[in-house]
């Protein structure tokens, strides 16, 4: 935890949303840990559950793989050139966050998730971090993107006052827009005084 923290998750300047991509190690990423069990049961049973959220087996699948490329911008112009252009065998990671009522892993919009809306305490807000990792696979020249989540409750996260002030920080400077992705918006003054 203190090592997520240190990484600049929750810098100490006004919110801005940026790549903030670094060189990266697959491997490393992809090698198991000591909750691999847990976490191939839980795919395994969503997998089994809910297979067409997990799966683009559809047939509009590829329609909507388009969609989302174009949506993204990826398409054409500035990530697909970099997509393009990226090495086999590279693989660039970065960390995103966002927050939840809840520290299921699995948020499905379907999985009805409580909203995080006041009241609420320290120990029913959650920190998202994702470790996130971009790489290119050598032989087919497919790009592989891997997701690790972290869930800290901000009763852990007021442990460390410059991650509690960083993230203070954000919330009060982050754009309307970007605070309605992050899951912010309905609880923004009720985290700030958390936070305080």
């Amino acid at each position: 935890m203190k090592n997520r923290l240190r990484v600049g998750l929750f810098p100490d300047h006004d919110f801005e949303f940026r790549f903030g991509a670094r060189p990266g190690n697959a491997v490393a990423f992809f090698a198991d840990t000591s909750e691999n069990a847990t976490l191939m049961e839980g795919r395994r049973s969503a997998l089994e559950e809910t297979p067409a959220q997990c799966l683009f087996e559809e047939p509009s699948a590829a329609e909507a793989v388009a969609e989302c490329l174009a949506w993204v911008g990826l398409d054409g112009g500035g990530c697909r050139k970099l997509a393009l252009h990226w090495e086999p065998d590279k693989a660039w990671q970065r960390s995103n966050w966002g927050l939840s009522r809840s520290s299921a892993l699995n948020q499905h919009p379907t999985r009805n998730i409580p909203r995080l809306t006041p009241p609420f305490t320290d120990a029913e807000a959650w920190i998202r971090i994702e470790d996130q990792v971009l790489f290119r696979l050598p032989q087919t020249q497919a790009m592989l993107f891997g997701i690790r989540l972290v869930n800290v409750s901000l009763a852990e996260l007021k442990q460390f006052p410059e991650a509690q002030a960083g993230l203070h920080r954000a919330i009060a400077t982050m754009p309307d827009d970007v605070a309605d992705y992050k899951n912010v918006t309905e609880a923004r003054e009720h985290l700030l005084e958390m936070l305080g």
